[in-house]
């Protein structure tokens, strides 16, 4: 019998295992966004019929086969119509040399918009429309995400202490009990002895429409695909921009397998560089005191904007502070008369890109009147501040 502390045990020591001789690994624990999620392939038992033993003919993938007791036939009798991208997060323990994943502590993935048509032997085919999320025609029981989550999740027991309902309320989840030699596959099936079945919540959806003979076949109107055990294939990096995909077993031995991509974040800081304010420094906040639309943690003049065209952040002294707010040019630390006689001295010179002169406030090609009127503005102020929280 598994229990918690024999799977703990288990993860250092594969750990440990992976580390040996290579200086450079380790192991880190991170959240990526899941930026576009959709059912690729769905092999339904009631509709396509058993899966083929492993013994014959050889199957394609013998230790896939294994694990999910038998491999699909070719053809599928539902052919999937996705709309839109799904969305969701990926929090994993992984090795940073080989980008293994050796832990799943939370899985949580928002399908796309999904059609399901069923060539179910009728004159027509049953034609099946599914929007996840949007509570339509009613707000319960479905309309829920795909979790694995190690922290708890609905309708799983984590810490060995009955049956959890309650998000939150389990242990961490240490999944992969032996290595099973690829680093770009990551198996997950609990103890048979383990009481939550399935092994983590389900896909789960209330059926906007339908129109055919299965139609009577969708228990309460809900489609469901739960999840007794599954692969994740694919590796991870520290700047994200992955491809996985999810094959996972249902209990009546179905198959299916979503394909999902993470976003790029190269600060690791969970927001996507397509919508960080500062893709190279981390700041999960996003403050933006200014406005600007750059954070706080990388903008040279975090409390007044100076982020637009070319000129953009512009610091023509390379001290940390952008023009725009840097009228300290003897750098005494305070902006006074001092800098007066030197901002004067330049006064109708001109400002060349990209570095600009320094009393070129604005940076817009010359040190005129405008540089004086924001001059003035900075009298008796230090300079900056520069970036921060």
């Amino acid at each position: 019998m598994w229990n918690s502390l024999n799977k703990q045990r288990l993860i250092a020591a594969a750990i440990l295992a992976l580390g040996a001789g290579t200086a450079s690994a380790a192991v880190l624990t991170r959240t990526y966004v899941i930026n576009t999620a959709v059912i690729q392939d769905l092999f339904s038992a009631t509709f396509d019929g058993s899966l083929i033993p492993c013994s014959t003919p050889t199957p394609p993938d013998a230790q896939e086969c294994a694990f999910f007791g038998g491999y699909t036939p070719p053809g599928r009798n539902i052919q999937i119509n996705n709309v839109g991208t799904g969305s969701g997060t990926l929090t994993v323990n992984w090795e940073t040399t080989t980008g293994e994943i050796l832990q799943v502590n939370e899985m949580r993935i928002n399908l796309a918009q999904t059609q399901l048509v069923i060539n179910d032997g009728g004159p027509n085919p049953t034609v099946v429309d599914v929007i996840p999320g949007n509570n339509v025609p009613v707000a319960s029981p479905g309309d829920v995400a795909f979790i694995e989550a190690g922290t708890g999740t609905a309708g799983r027991d984590l810490d060995g202490a009955g049956f959890q309902t309650i998000l939150g309320a389990g242990s961490a989840d240490p999944d992969q009990g032996v290595a099973i030699g690829q680093a770009a596959v990551f198996q997950h099936q609990d103890p048979t002895n383990n009481p939550d079945t399935p092994d983590f919540a389900v896909f789960n959806d209330v059926v906007d429409t339908c129109s055919g003979n299965s139609c009577a076949l969708i228990s309460a109107y809900v489609i469901t695909l739960d999840g007794v055990r599954y692969r994740l294939e694919g590796t991870v990096s520290a700047a994200g921009g992955n491809s996985l995909v999810l094959k996972s077993q249902t209990s009546n031995n179905s198959i299916y397998r979503v394909g999902f991509t993470t976003a790029v974040d190269t600060d690791g800081d969970g927001i996507p560089d397509a919508t960080d304010n500062c893709p190279l420094v981390a700041n999960a906040n996003q403050a933006d005191t200014d406005g600007d639309l750059r954070g706080n943690a990388c903008d040279n003049c975090r409390l007044i904007a100076n982020n637009t065209g070319a000129n953009a952040q512009c610091d023509s002294d390379n001290d940390g502070f952008g023009n725009r707010c840097d009228g300290d040019f003897n750098n005494n630390n305070s902006t006074n008369a001092q800098d007066t006689t030197l901002f004067r001295q330049q006064l109708g010179q001109p400002s060349t890109p990209p570095t600009y002169n320094s009393r070129d406030l604005n940076c817009n090609g010359s040190v005129n009147a405008q540089d004086t009127t924001l001059f003035r503005q900075l009298l008796g102020q230090p300079p900056g501040p520069g970036a921060g929280p």
